[in-house]
């Protein structure tokens, strides 16, 4: 994957989460939504579990982490390693 697709796939993953933001509001507040290929992969109670989960699924990048929380009190985490997956499966 080239860096214009990577990017413009993580643009559409980031644009899908603020699609469904309200709908993962009554949920999930608080924990971290993780997707992959235009879909929700995983929630995960920490940053690590949402992308090894998703990682799980599909083995795919880019992954965007959005910790579920009401807009102007987000922190975005952006998956752009493989070898961090790698080394939170083995432990």
């Amino acid at each position: 994957m080239s860096e214009s697709e990577f990017e413009k796939e993580l643009r559409q993953l980031e644009n899908l989460y603020h699609r469904e933001r309200k709908e993962l509001l009554k949920k999930y507040k608080g924990l971290y939504a993780a997707y992959c290929m235009n879909e929700l992969m995983a929630i995960g109670k920490t940053y690590d579990e949402a992308v090894a989960k998703a990682w799980e699924k599909k083995r795919h990048v880019p992954i965007f982490v959005e910790k579920v929380m009401p807009e102007g009190e987000e922190e975005t985490w952006l998956m752009v390693c493989i070898s961090k997956i790698q080394n939170s499966m083995e432990k």
